[in-house]
């Protein structure tokens, strides 16, 4: 049994009742598209538009209100949903078994972990409703700004919005570590940058002469698949044998893949470009 969560009206009050002069930030027509506000004063919200009956690799590159850099699905005490997990719930829609309800997806470096959103639409006071299981057990799972993770909804008729609500990531900069193998990121700040003039490549991605043997970023669209990025050796991105025109966005998720050639572990400094 599923119901559809409550509108993103309440974000929308939340909002308003901050009283904050806005300016409207939107991005490009994508496949999964994305569009933010943000605020004077560094509060705002971002959405993401997800896939109807697939999935969608997003992030969140704000700081949501009082909470810790580690964003858990359920609270720190698992009775209960945490912050971004009533976001999510917001917008998702639960049911009272894995199969029917929407799935959130997270890649730990060597395997998935999978939570699913719970509700129990025949009892309202179920003490279980909104929260975040994997298997049967609540789940601990965590939501980190600067990974990538996948929505999954189940059956739905049509796509919706994912809604983060927060502040503005005021850090001049920030720094995303990448060990030998895969991974995925985000750009963590609301407006969009290029990979060729971003410093991925000049921090420490490896450099190659084929796609084989490079580092390389991979975009996902549940339209068109995968759009790989990988980095020739005169420091230019490209996309089988064309520079790569691939923008980096809010909202969206990224895999990376570093080669073991490479020799070890890199940090990209991420500078704020606003």
């Amino acid at each position: 049994m599923r119901r559809r969560k409550q509108s993103i009206q309440t974000v929308a009050v939340l909002v308003a009742l901050l009283a904050l002069p806005v300016f409207l930030v939107l991005f490009g027509s994508r496949p999964s598209s994305v569009s933010a506000e943000v605020y004077s004063n560094e509060v705002g919200f971002i959405k993401a538009e997800t896939k109807d009956n697939g999935a969608t690799l997003v992030s969140v590159p704000l700081t949501l209100l009082g909470e810790s850099p580690h964003y858990g699905l359920n609270n720190a005490t698992l009775d209960g949903p945490g912050q971004i997990g009533q976001m999510l719930a917001a917008d998702l829609v639960g049911a009272t078994g894995f199969a029917n309800a929407d799935k959130v997806m997270c890649f730990d470096g060597t395997t998935y972990r999978t939570a699913w959103l719970y509700y129990n639409a025949g009892n309202p006071s179920d003490p279980y409703n909104n929260m975040w299981l994997e298997g049967l057990a609540v789940s601990n799972l965590t939501l980190e700004p600067e990974k990538g993770f996948w929505v999954v909804r189940a059956n739905t008729s049509d796509p919706d919005n994912v809604t983060f609500l927060g502040e503005v990531r005021p850090d001049p900069s920030v720094e995303i570590a990448f060990s030998t193998g895969w991974k995925t990121f985000s750009w963590p700040y609301p407006t969009s940058q290029s990979i060729q003039t971003s410093s991925l490549a000049a921090d420490g991605a490896y450099a190659a002469a084929t796609f084989n043997d490079a580092d390389r970023v991979g975009a996902y669209s549940a339209v068109t698949g995968y759009e790989w990025s990988w980095l020739y050796t005169d420091g230019t991105w490209y996309t089988g044998l064309v520079a790569s025109t691939l923008t980096l966005e809010p909202q969206r998720g990224y895999w990376y893949y570093r080669q073991a050639a490479a020799g070890g572990p890199f940090t990209w400094t991420c500078l704020k470009p606003y």
